[in-house]
């Protein structure tokens, strides 16, 4: 607590609670407070969702995660407070967001078909626009089918050999040419590409 306030505890002790908290919410969690010592409840995070404001002594404030409980003594109620400070977990769910959503404009947006698949069932997970115009379907029908359905049946045999060539680790990436039979029966020739993502 010391290092997360920047404040020595014989500078705290004594201090209201709410010293440690941006005067903006102090009203609401001394109602908070109040609220919970009359309720019959002995522990509950605090504020929405269990997220609170922290105010360090150089007047930085810090989002944390907090729970009370409570323990009662002679007609007294006894407050304990878990505090702890969420910034970089914060700061990296940020950033994992803003990847993702790279990622995602990436995957939408690119002039090539690209296509996540299961490779144990073969159905499509994920697709883009560009993937569906190659073959002829709509995103919801590529998603409720197999790569196995839409491969011309000459062609299946070796993309299943270097799918489970693949699988088994013998090879990092495959590449072939092959056939896809559109829905209105046309044939579309395409530069297959597949590389896997692990888990």
């Amino acid at each position: 607590a010391e290092t997360m306030f920047g404040c020595a505890a014989a500078e705290a002790i004594g201090q209201p609670l709410d010293r440690f908290m941006p005067e903006r919410f102090r009203q609401a969690h001394r109602a908070q407070v109040e609220e919970f010592g009359r309720s019959g409840s002995t522990a509950r995070r605090m504020g929405r969702a269990g997220m609170v404001y922290g105010l360090r002594a150089n007047g930085q404030e810090f989002p944390a995660e907090a729970s009370i409980s409570k323990i009662e003594s002679g007609g007294e109620n006894f407050y304990t407070v878990i505090l702890r400070d969420v910034t970089e977990r914060n700061q990296s769910e940020e950033a994992l967001r803003r990847a993702e959503l790279r990622y995602r404009t990436i995957f939408e947006q690119v002039g090539t078909g690209m296509a996540q698949v299961n490779s144990h069932t073969g159905r499509f997970e994920q697709v883009n626009r560009q993937y569906c115009a190659i073959v002829g379907l709509t995103k919801e029908e590529m998603l409720a089918t197999t790569f196995m359905s839409i491969t011309h049946p000459d062609d299946l045999a070796e993309d299943l050999v270097s799918m489970e060539r693949l699988r088994s680790g013998e090879i990092p990436a495959f590449t072939m040419e092959k056939r896809y039979v559109r829905k209105d029966g046309s044939i579309a020739w395409v530069n297959l590409n597949v590389a896997p993502l692990w888990e």
